[in-house]
């Protein structure tokens, strides 16, 4: 659980902790986290930025202004992190997923100015689960990104095989991007694919085909809000080139992680 007035220094101090005793295994989840935190800005803005000033900013960027695709809350919700808030009209407290949220809100049922967030609970996986992510942006330090990515895979070993013709069984997934679309964007096409059958090598292809025809279709229905940023040059094939790069980084290194021969 992490405080919504954590800081990303702090955040990252934290993960650094966490991450050495537990060894290689089971540490996909945190590892993806401090990867985001890491790439976010530079210490002076990390030194002070909090992760619910950032969630924020997503949120209220959703249904006006520049589209704002930050690159921890697109790795919270891929990951199935949990948003606690605090209602000031009800004085209630309420949790939902990251996701979730930001439904609520692109709906324009939830007024940002009754909540305050409270905290993060963010799932830890097991040493079964394969997350990674992913930030294209004009430079490495201090520069929001043009696309960013987190995928995240719970496998099943006792189904999945290894080798030349290995395959490697999903039980659950989630493909989450920033930059395509208002808010972070979930892949509901993809996540079918990847879940109704064993992933191969010969599998990827046809899924980010499908994933970039699904990228395609969401950036023309974003296209208008997106233009109210500052143009950089960016075509929308780039980013949709983007999104299916990200994908097929995160799905060959799943199976060579599982042992599974890629060529």
């Amino acid at each position: 659980q992490v405080g919504a007035a954590t800081t990303y220094t702090d955040l990252i101090t934290a993960l650094d902790s966490a991450l050495d005793p537990r060894g290689s295994e089971g540490t996909a989840v945190l590892e993806t986290l401090r990867y985001m935190a890491r790439r976010t800005a530079g210490t002076v803005l990390r030194n002070t930025a909090t992760l619910g000033g950032n969630t924020m900013m997503v949120l209220r960027h959703i249904l006006t202004g520049a589209v704002f695709p930050s690159d921890l809350f697109t790795a919270l919700v891929a990951l199935g992190a949990r948003i606690t808030y605090w209602r000031a009209s009800s004085q209630q407290r309420t949790t939902v997923d990251a996701g979730e949220l930001v439904t609520l809100v692109g709906e324009g049922t939830t007024d940002l100015d009754d909540l305050v967030l409270l905290h993060y609970t963010v799932p830890l996986g097991t040493p079964d689960t394969e997350a990674v992510a992913h930030k294209t942006a004009l430079r490495e330090v201090n520069a929001h990104a043009l696309a960013n990515a987190a995928v995240r895979l719970e496998t099943d070993p006792a189904q999945s095989s290894t080798g030349e013709n290995g395959s490697l069984w999903i039980t659950g997934a989630d493909v989450v991007l920033g930059g395509v679309d208002t808010g972070p964007w979930r892949a509901e096409g993809v996540l079918v694919g990847l879940t109704e059958s064993a992933l191969t090598v010969n599998s990827i292809d046809p899924l980010v085909a499908d994933l970039r025809e699904e990228v395609g279709a969401v950036l023309a229905i974003s296209a208008e809000r997106r233009r109210a940023a500052p143009d950089e040059g960016i075509s929308d094939d780039y980013l949709a080139d983007l999104a299916a790069g990200f994908l097929r980084k995160s799905l060959i290194a799943a199976l060579r992680n599982r042992g599974v021969t890629v060529p």
